[in-house]
């Protein structure tokens, strides 16, 4: 769960080559798990993701958290997969 949430996040990391601590801080992972967002404002006024986070990967963190994406095992690789 958490370290899915984790693996996703560093995943979209490397698409946008940044490194994931740019993105989300440790102790904003959490808060996914615990709260429902429907937005990226959501996700901003929670401060899970400021807002340059967001508009890089938000939509996807999104897209997870309402089942839209999932992440899969492919000969050995971890890839993210459209639901």
């Amino acid at each position: 769960t958490l370290d899915l949430i984790k693996t996703y996040v560093g995943i979209l990391a490397d698409r946008e080559k940044i490194a994931i601590k740019h993105l989300m801080t440790s102790h904003q992972f959490l808060p996914l798990l615990k709260q429902k967002f429907v937005t990226l404002k959501d996700l901003i006024d929670a401060e899970v993701m400021s807002e340059g986070a967001a508009g890089l990967i938000g939509e996807e963190v999104l897209a997870l958290l309402q089942g839209k994406r999932a992440l899969s095992v492919e000969a050995g690789h971890v890839k993210i997969v459209s639901l």
